[in-house]
């Protein structure tokens, strides 16, 4: 799951969610959200929006199927949106915005502790914070716990941390996963470059 932004001609610069964001002449743009069949290489789901609406909110307007696995950018990540995948019967992979929340100390320690190990560094538990899950009822909120996996990757040597509702497979197969991802950028080159977009 991932967007793109697209200019547009016309008089829709007048429309608020329109406007560019960089002020360059009187131009909009719109943005194009999508669901990216990476195997069947098919777009499963999109909405097109104004440039100037926030990818989370519009994320659970998206079509969400069972048995399949979504993968997305930071841009997306919101507790709602998660649970909506695993309501639905399928599971994602993700990354986190940030290593500031104490419950994933445990994960810093490790990436700290392994500073020349590659590959998955720690596999754990993630427990969003209350202020994450304030629009919960109070009787989900402490059963809500996802994966939490730490990963530097072998050529970049980057640090990876990774948050997915999949407990069962194995860690590096979820890094393997997120890599994918990269498909739909793809697409979005493919689209700009050959339809004119």
């Amino acid at each position: 799951i991932d967007s793109t932004e697209c200019r547009v001609h016309g008089s829709l610069f007048t429309l608020p969610t329109w406007k560019q964001k960089r002020a360059d002449g009187h131009q909009a743009a719109c943005k194009l959200h999508v669901i990216w069949n990476v195997d069947g290489e098919w777009i499963e789901d999109f909405l097109i929006t104004g440039v100037r609406r926030h990818d989370s909110p519009v994320s659970l307007q998206l079509k969400v199927l069972p048995g399949k696995t979504y993968v997305f950018d930071r841009a997306y990540n919101d507790i709602q949106f998660w649970l909506k995948i695993v309501d639905a019967g399928s599971h994602f992979v993700t990354r986190l915005k940030g290593m500031s929340i104490s419950k994933l100390r445990e994960g810093k320690k490790a990436e700290l502790k392994s500073k020349d190990k590659v590959g998955v560094l720690y596999d754990g538990v993630y427990e969003p914070c209350l202020g994450a899950l304030k629009d919960l009822p109070p009787e989900l909120r402490l059963e809500i716990k996802f994966r939490y996996i730490v990963y530097r990757d072998p050529e970049t040597k980057k640090v990876f941390y990774f948050v997915t509702s999949d407990f069962k497979v194995k860690a590096q197969s979820i890094a393997d996963t997120y890599k994918k991802r990269w498909a739909v950028e793809l697409l979005f080159r493919w689209l700009k470059g050959h339809l004119d977009i």
